[in-house]
Order: structure tokens, then C-alpha cells, then sequence
């Protein structure tokens, strides 16, 4: 291994050259018997004896039985394979120069062989805050997709992917609503057991909010014997999602803390040097950074309430609301019966309204751009009919491979670049499987999830315990009555303008500091969320050469 200053690893090996990113937890095996080399991340202890190497069907299938989060490449003296894990939580990427395969984890990298942007992944990235499909912000650079294998042959140089996992199943449990609670119950439990063994006495830290997820991580981690739990939430001060966290872990008799997110920090943090360079490792070619705890962690450290970096893991509960359904009642796609048939606009609409509106100027001009993409990743023709049920199927899984893996997912790399280990359990592979064919009237709303929680209960906070969560803190609730007496004088609309404007001093203020009162003012038409505003940043920081449209 060849180590340069740049945080890289360089790899060359039997035909082919691999690069990667020091800040991962990259482990090498050999296999001298059998003449083969492997490198991964894996989060579970890595099974040779089950590889059986050639065979691509058997290793698809070892693939999607495959617990845990991970990525590897390894190579034989006929092929290489390499794979990311069904959720994509470590980032693959490949290129060919000069008859030449790349691979890293680190996009940037492969770039520098032949560096040019590809502009409609720029527009994609400003309209979503993530690039779709197999694409990155290079033209010459590409993602390997959630739950795929990329198989190269060396002795003819050509190559070929197989999709060994979606988060797609044409079956559909026929359970009664309460066996299907059990049988939930059941998986959870086993999860979050297997995960104590995982832990092995590490100091266990959890993001808390009043929401549903983090206390059942929480609760369920508790109540199943582990030790060495903390807790911390984070925010405007006053905000009523950490004073009902701070009720809980009080309840629980659990360590909690609280990171201000006052105006000081946050403009310290995101004009230093520290954040541009964790921009430009988290963004990575396909994503925008996501801003929520990289603050708070930083804070945790320099207090030492992470007291030793290398025996702490995080746990948050992401993205329990997505998988159990919470992400399916919106946009008119509850009004969906399972049995009728609709056409695929309903579900294309719904995909371009909550992932594609962050600038509202270039959703109208590209909006047939990206409807294309869509649809070609979803495999469907438009103007066709479909079962509302498969649609429902359709539009998580594109949810799933697209935003919850190049997006949310990739919140990972907060921690990944302190070097700090984590876990997901609730995209444990069981609880995938589990919900990947739970029926649909079972997610509107969450109904299920929400029943489940409430039978269980865990030390009495699920039943008849529903924290209020409002979006002012303080003195911030006296704009309702403010924004009522606008709604009488001027209408509706000047009563949406104007909760717009005071966004800015809202439970998201953090979002909107950093770039001052008068830009929000200056965009308040432009954007729909200032997370829109974050990849105009980024792109002025990384690529400054950029001519942006708006």
C-alpha cells in the first residue's frame, strides 16, 4: 500500500488500481490458497469460508442475506468484484481511464484522472441536495447503486453489474394486523439484542428527540441490559423537542446533555475551515452534506462528554418514520387505493414535489429533466396504469436507493470523519425485510409502527404520551396570533408570506443563520427550504468554476 498526503490509500493489484479514503475503517484479508486479495468495511465479522468466488449467483446470494453495514472489493486472478452494502452506507465508486478500472470510496479521486463536470447532475444537486441513479457530479465518475455488485472481467476488460438486493418485494403479508405486531416485536427484539453483542461494552451515545425513533432506540437498548448509555440533543435553546428529550432521559435515568446551537456557534462552525473540509469528505460527488448534528458532536468531544472516541459508538434511530411508512401519506399518495389502478403520474408528482422542490425556479425550468431520470430508474412508461400497491412499492424503493441512501444515510459521515464508529438498527436487513412487504394500509400514518409502540410501551412512554413539538420556542409563540391577524387583514397568502419570513427564527434557525436574515429576505421565492441553500455553497467552495443557472 502506497500512502500519499492526501488522505488517500493507493492500491495497485493484478490489473486494476484501488484508492482509498483513510477515514474509513478499511480492513485487508488474503487468500493465498485460493489466490485471491479483499478489502471491505464490514460492521459484522467478515465470512470467507462463504464467498465462494466465481460463482455470481452464490455470491448474490450470500450478498443479500447479508447482515450489517458494508462495501468491499476483492479480486481473483480472473475477476474483480465489488459491492455495496443494500442501503449504500459506505459509498463505492468506479471509472475507466485509458483502458484502465478504477475504484474508490473517494469520488474526488477518481476525477483527478479526467476531470470534468457533468451539468446535469449540477442541476439535480440544487434542486435535491443529491445526485440519482448511477451518477456524480463527474461526468467520468460513477456510483456503484444500493445493493449492486460490479463484476469486472479482467481477461477481456469488460464489465457488468447485477442488483442483488431492492427494497422491493411482490409479496404481501396476509396477516392480521396484530401477528403482523408480534411478529414486528419479535424482529425488534432480536435486532437490538444481536446489537448489544455487537457493542461489546462500548460507550453507546444517542441523538434524542421527543420523536418516536430515538426513544425507541433508546427504550429497547435499555430495557434489553445495556450499559453505558448517553444521551444529547441539540438546537435553538428553548426548543420543546430537547426539553421533552431532557423529560425522557431523566425518566430513563440516562446521562443527558444539551449543545446550544446559539448564533455564535453556528457562524463559528460554518465559516471555519473545520466545516469546508468535512463538506468536501462528506459530499463526495453525489451529496450534500447533512447539517444536523456535526455541531453537537464537535461540542461533545471538546467537553469530553464523548470521552474516548475510539470505545464510543452512535445510535440514532434513522429512518424509522421512512421504512415504517411515514413517508407514504403525503402528496396525495394516501388517497391511493391498493386494488384500483392510477397512472404513474401520481406517484412521479409525488417524487418531484417532496424531492425536487428546494429551488423553485429551477423546478420549473428542468422539471422534465428529472422526471426522465425518474423514470427511467423506476423502469415504467409515463402515461401508463399501474396497481395503487405496486406504485406504493415503486415510489419507496426509489425513496429508499435514491434520498434515504445518497442523502439521509450519508448523515453517517459525520461520524465517520471523527472517527467514531456508529450503527443503524433500524435498517437492520430483518426490519428491511419485515416492512418491505407489510401492506399498504398498514403505513398510512405509520398505523402499525404506532400500535406496536403503544402495546410494547416501554417504561410508559409510547401510550397517551404524545410530546407537543412546536415549531417557535419562547418568545417565537407569539407569532401565531400575529400571523392570524394578518391572515384577517390581508388574506391567506400574506399569512403564508409571512411564516416564511419568520422560518428564519424558528426551530430550524441554525439552517437559516449562517447566510443572515437579508439573503433569506432576497430568496424567500426562490427556495422552499434553506437546505436549497446549501449546495449554492457548496458548489461556490468546490467548484468555483461553476456557472450556476440561478
Amino acid at each position: 500500500m502506497k500512502k500519499n498526503n492526501t488522505d488517500v490509500t493507493s492500491i495497485n493489484y493484478s490489473g486494476f488500481n484501488i484508492m482509498i479514503g483513510n477515514h474509513y475503517p478499511w480492513k485487508s484479508l488474503t487468500n493465498k490458497k485460493d489466490n485471491y486479495k479483499f478489502w471491505c468495511i464490514d460492521s459484522y465479522k467478515v465470512d470467507l469460508a462463504n464467498f465462494d468466488i466465481e460463482n455470481i449467483d452464490k455470491l448474490a446470494k450470500y450478498l443479500s442475506n447479508k447482515k450489517g453495514f458494508y462495501c468491499g472489493v476483492f479480486s481473483t486472478s480472473k475477476y474483480l468484484f465489488c459491492y455495496t452494502d443494500k442501503v449504500r452506507s459506505y459509498p463505492l465508486f468506479y471509472s475507466f481511464e485509458n483502458n484502465n478500472l478504477y475504484v474508490s470510496d473517494k469520488a474526488d479521486k477518481l476525477a483527478e484522472l479526467n476531470y470534468k463536470l457533468d451539468n446535469n447532475s449540477i442541476i439535480e444537486l440544487q434542486m435535491s441536495n443529491f445526485i440519482s441513479g448511477k451518477n456524480t457530479i463527474f461526468k467520468n465518475v460513477f456510483q456503484i447503486k444500493p445493493g449492486e455488485v460490479l463484476i469486472y472481467n479482467k481477461i477481456n476488460a469488460m464489465f457488468n453489474k447485477i442488483k442483488y438486493y431492492s427494497y422491493y418485494s411482490d409479496n404481501i403479508y396476509n396477516q392480521s394486523k396484530e401477528e403482523l405486531i408480534k411478529q414486528h416485536s419479535h424482529i425488534v427484539n432480536v435486532i437490538f439484542s444481536r446489537l448489544i453483542e455487537k457493542i461489546n461494552g462500548k460507550d453507546v451515545l444517542i441523538p434524542l428527540s421527543a420523536g418516536l425513533d430515538s426513544r425507541l432506540v433508546l427504550c429497547k437498548l435499555k430495557s434489553l441490559g445495556c450499559k453505558n448509555i448517553k444521551t444529547f440533543s441539540y438546537g435553538p435553546v428553548g426548543n420543546h423537542d430537547a426539553k421533552w428529550a431532557e423529560k425522557i432521559a431523566k425518566y430513563l435515568d440516562v446521562p443527558w446533555t444539551f449543545v446550544p446551537y446559539s448564533k455564535e456557534n453556528v457562524l463559528n462552525f460554518f465559516w471555519s475551515k473545520k466545516r469546508k473540509d468535512y463538506w468536501k469528505f462528506a459530499f463526495n460527488g453525489v451529496s450534500t452534506p447533512f447539517m444536523v448534528d456535526e455541531i453537537a458532536i464537535d461540542y461533545l468531544i471538546s467537553k469530553r462528554y464523548i470521552s474516548n472516541v475510539e470505545n464510543t459508538v452512535i445510535i440514532n434511530g434513522q429512518s424509522g418514520d421512512f421504512i415504517s411508512g411515514g413517508h407514504v401519506s403525503g402528496y396525495h399518495l394516501k388517497e391511493i387505493d391498493p386494488d384500483k389502478n392510477y397512472d404513474v403520474d401520481i406517484i412521479l408528482n409525488a417524487i418531484m414535489s417532496k424531492h425536487y422542490s428546494l429551488n423553485k425556479i429551477l423546478l420549473k425550468k428542468h422539471r422534465n429533466l428529472i422526471l426522465d431520470k425518474i423514470t427511467k430508474e423506476l423502469g415504467v412508461d409515463k402515461g401508463s396504469n399501474y396497481k395503487g400497491e405496486y406504485l406504493i412499492k415503486l415510489y419507496e424503493r426509489w425513496e429508499c436507493e435514491e434520498r434515504q441512501s445518497k442523502y439521509v444515510i450519508n448523515g453517517q459521515r459525520s461520524y465517520d470523519y471523527r472517527n467514531i464508529s456508529w450503527d443503524l438498527p433500524l435498517w437492520d436487513l430483518e426490519m428491511m425485510k419485515f416492512w418491505v412487504e407489510v401492506p399498504y394500509k398498514y403505513k398510512i400514518n405509520q398505523n402499525l409502527y404506532k400500535e406496536y409502540l403503544e402495546q410494547e410501551n416501554l417504561y410508559g412512554i409510547f401510550k397517551d404520551f404524545n410530546p407537543s413539538i412546536w415549531n417557535w420556542q419562547r418568545s417565537g409563540m407569539i407569532v401565531f396570533p400575529i400571523a392570524k391577524i394578518v391572515g384577517l387583514l390581508f388574506g391567506s397568502d400574506a399569512k403564508d408570506n409571512f411564516y416564511n419570513i419568520v422560518k428564519y427564527f424558528g426551530r430550524y434557525q441554525n439552517h437559516y443563520l449562517p447566510f443572515g436574515f437579508r439573503e433569506h429576505l432576497k430568496n424567500i421565492n426562490k427556495y422552499n427550504s434553506p437546505l436549497g441553500r446549501y449546495s449554492k455553497q457548496l458548489l461556490k467552495e468546490l467548484y468555483p468554476e461553476i456557472k450556476r443557472e440561478q
